[in-house]
């Protein structure tokens, strides 16, 4: 599923965050505090982020898969558009980081 045209990293949410504990949870998933690793996975002082992760194929759940691969993608596109316009405003969350799981989980990050 992987796809180098729209920028897509597919990798493991513990490559680089630490899970402290769950702090919100609805139906698609989970709020988690998280420290930001480092590349010798050690914790980065004072960088706690709020990390949720998503599984928006339930959106399209009877769809064939290809249509959840495509809806997913999607939605990891326009994140990262979002994030590339650096627009700040104290009703838009920043987002710091955005990736699929290999469990085709949807992970967004922010301060």
């Amino acid at each position: 599923m992987a796809s180098k045209g729209l920028g897509l990293n597919i990798r493991e949410t513990t490559d680089r965050y630490r899970l402290d504990e769950v702090i919100g949870r609805g139906s698609y998933g989970e709020v988690y505090q998280a420290q930001l690793l480092d590349d010798q996975q050690q914790v980065i002082l004072n960088k706690s982020v709020a990390l949720k992760q998503q599984n928006f194929c339930k959106f399209v759940e009877h769809a064939p898969v290809k249509v959840k691969q495509e809806f997913t993608i999607e939605i990891l596109r326009l994140v990262r558009e979002i994030a590339t316009f650096q627009l700040r405003h104290p009703n838009i969350v920043e987002i710091e980081d955005a990736f699929l799981t290999s469990e085709n989980k949807f992970v967004i990050v922010r301060n």
